[in-house]
């Protein structure tokens, strides 16, 4: 005879197995989840050691530089990235310093893999580049890149004295012996030979520069118009933001 102890009933049997399913779905649904959330930790990319993140490059630039005090409003000194046109890609001003002589520290980051070449330089209102006056290659790397431009003297004549009178004008005004007309705008004598120093060719009795007076500058009547016997007007024709530079700078009072 059976004992009635170690009877089972059907039913009680019935829910024995439905309770093991159950148990065993839950423990597989606990386990897709957790391989899922896994999963989704990882975006799938494999990066090399020498990865660049989404933010750019970084580039730390120190400077012994002066004049930058100098420009008027529509210009600005800057640390720039350019690509292959000569509008600047980035940029970051670069501050005046405290005192003569001073040395500053500049951080342009989140430099995009397009630019090409670095230059501490001077840009128009349109960031156009007007002057450059340090420039070097660049290469997008992850490390910070460190940059020592030297000592640059970044002053509003001085840009004018290497882009204007050293790159168009000098020929003929002061590398011989003698300069066209006894106008000397070679560095050093360039300022003192034009500044309140009347034109002879001027009928109006015309400063050649006259400070915070564009319209009665002589010298911007002889880059714009026939006037001389050697013909002045195309000197500078191809460059107007070069007249421009000018220009500003005598309405900005031709500092030196």
């Amino acid at each position: 005879m059976i004992s009635d102890s170690l009877c089972i009933p059907e039913q009680s049997c019935f829910n024995i197995h439905s309770n093991e399913k159950n148990m065993k779905k839950k423990i597989l649904s606990t386990a897709l989840l957790l391989t899922l959330g896994l999963s989704s930790c990882d975006d799938g990319k494999i990066y090399s050691d020498n990865h660049i993140d989404e933010e750019g490059s970084t580039l730390k630039i120190t400077s012994n530089i002066s004049g930058t005090d100098k420009w008027p409003s529509g210009y600005s000194v800057v640390i720039a990235g350019f690509g292959e046109s000569s509008y600047a890609v980035i940029s970051k001003g670069i501050p005046v310093p405290e005192t003569e002589g001073e040395t500053v520290s500049v951080i342009l980051s989140g430099i995009p893999e397009e630019v090409k070449r670095i230059e501490l330089c001077v840009i128009n209102s349109l960031r156009k580049r007007v002057a450059t006056f340090y420039e070097a290659e660049f290469a997008a790397q992850q490390d910070t890149i460190f940059m020592n431009t030297g000592t640059i003297n970044a002053s509003m004549f001085n840009c004018i004295q290497e882009t204007v009178f050293d790159a168009h004008c000098i020929a003929c005004h002061g590398t011989s012996t003698s300069a066209a007309g006894g106008l000397f705008l070679t560095e050093g004598k360039s300022y003192k030979a034009l500044v309140n120093i009347e034109a002879d060719l001027s009928e109006e009795g015309k400063m050649l520069v006259k400070p915070g007076d564009s319209d009665n500058s002589f010298i911007l009547d002889i880059l714009s118009e026939n006037i001389t016997r050697h013909d002045h007007s195309d000197i500078l024709s191809a460059v107007p933001e070069k007249i421009s530079l000018l220009q500003s700078w005598i309405e900005g009072g031709a500092k030196e």
